[in-house]
């Protein structure tokens, strides 16, 4: 994808949002980036907009770099759907279960080849999940 946003972007947004949460002005769990924005850059500049991104709880920076709305996901951030977030225009679904979106992503994938589409589906874990039998399965 074009790159929409910077770095700098990436972490004033995250910094809003923990001066937020700080503030009390969020009521949920929430997870911050921080450290692996231009790696994340680098990565969203093969994204195509029509492809699919799956994300565990982590994903603020996932849905910047797919096009959501800064607004729209402060909006949802701060009514408790930080480590949930799901835009469909965008092609994007966060998970806060771990592994949750594994199987998700695979059957995703599965129905675009029987379909020979065209999409690709990104999907991004961390260390923890990475260890799960889920995602050696789907790997």
């Amino acid at each position: 994808m074009e790159n929409i946003i910077t770095k700098e972007e990436m972490i004033a947004f995250e910094s809003d949002i923990g001066t937020c949460f700080g503030n009390k002005m969020i009521r949920a769990p929430i997870h911050l980036s921080d450290g692996n924005e231009e790696q994340l850059i680098e990565i969203f500049k093969e994204v195509k907009e029509e492809d699919w991104v799956y994300s565990s709880w982590r994903s603020h920076y996932h849905c910047l770099l797919k096009g959501v709305n800064k607004e729209e996901l402060k909006k949802d951030i701060l009514e408790g759907r930080s480590i949930t977030l799901c835009y469909k225009k965008e092609k994007i679904f966060s998970s806060a279960i771990v592994g949750g979106s594994i199987g998700i992503a695979v059957g995703t994938a599965l129905d675009i080849k029987r379909k020979n589409g065209s999409e690709n589906v990104w999907l991004f874990v961390g260390d923890m999940t990475s260890r799960l039998g889920a995602f050696h399965e789907a790997l």
